[in-house]
């Protein structure tokens, strides 16, 4: 019995010592693919918003506009920039039969944080999106050296939106448009509000497989009063598929939704979802997808 058991240890041993050099051996590969020199990049901007984190509070443009140039002053990015999540819709080309898809790096991240009504800013923090540690640590800091700089003059003309001596800040930091001499991108004039920080150029690799939801996964429990009630409506999600084929669930995000219930409802279920992950240049990938979520009295 010990012979045997014994035995068996050592055939565990060798098979997982086996699966780790293989592992280790397609992490060595795809590594070296994903990081290889390619024809084709793009140049993305990387765009600042920030707004109320409750909606029905305003913030004012002019203020967004103000504190988005204060964090570009004060934002040091970290060098190299490495970043290992995908976009599966970076742009096509007609080169090729079917206008193949392209994938480009993708970033974008949450934040919150609490101003004050002397201009003050606190309690900075990550709150998702996809999660890139060390540009994450620099973001913050970069609203801390903000708040110490005294840049940032106080909040005038605008207390309504106030809850008591403070209002809560919401701030994504996302693509923005995209440049590209020989694949189709999104050029569109600046927004109100929105403030270019820095910008990137990636390469865009093939897709081999998109991101697709596999078959089973849980459907979002319909609010039985909504239903009574005869209301229907959509949700639209984002999140982080990991190479793995599992959500993220810190990186979900509701984009928008039609009622509160039913945004309640999708958030419950995706993190028990699982996908095939996208694939590029024979890897598999993490990638950030928005998705919608419908739902219908006759659905």
């Amino acid at each position: 019995m010990k012979h045997s058991l014994f035995g068996a240890l050592i055939c565990c041993a060798v098979a997982c010592g086996a699966h780790a050099q293989a592992v280790n051996a397609d992490s060595a590969r795809c590594a070296a693919a994903l990081n290889a020199r390619v024809p084709d990049s793009v140049i993305v901007e990387e765009d600042a918003l920030v707004f109320a984190f409750d909606t029905t509070r305003k913030l004012p443009t002019s203020y967004a506009e103000w504190f988005g140039q204060g964090l570009r002053q004060m934002l040091v990015l970290p060098r190299p920039l490495v970043i290992d999540s995908y976009n599966g819709r970076a742009g096509h080309t007609k080169r090729d039969a079917g206008s193949k898809e392209y994938a480009a790096v993708a970033l974008r991240s949450f934040y919150r944080l609490t101003l004050h009504r002397d201009g003050h800013l606190t309690s900075a923090r990550v709150v998702g999106g996809v999660r890139n540690e060390r540009f994450d640590r620099a973001v913050v800091a970069a609203l801390i050296a903000l708040d110490s700089s005294g840049m940032l003059p106080p909040p005038l003309g605008f207390d309504h939106a106030f809850a008591g001596d403070t209002l809560e800040l919401r701030m994504t930091i996302t693509d923005g448009s995209v440049t590209s001499t020989r694949f189709s991108g999104s050029q569109s004039p600046p927004q109100p509000g929105v403030t270019p920080l820095f910008r990137l150029r990636v390469p865009i690799l093939p897709v081999d497989k998109p991101v697709a939801a596999q078959v089973g996964n849980p459907h979002p429990r319909y609010p039985l009063d909504l239903r009574d009630r005869g209301v229907e409506g959509e949700v639209r999600m984002e999140f982080l598929v990991r190479p793995d084929g599992t959500v993220d669930p810190a990186s979900m995000q509701v984009q928008s939704a039609t009622v509160l219930d039913f945004a309640n409802a999708v958030v419950s279920v995706v993190p028990s979802m699982h996908f095939f992950p996208l694939e590029v240049a024979g890897c598999k990938v993490a990638s950030l997808i928005q998705m919608p979520f419908v739902f219908g009295l006759n659905r």
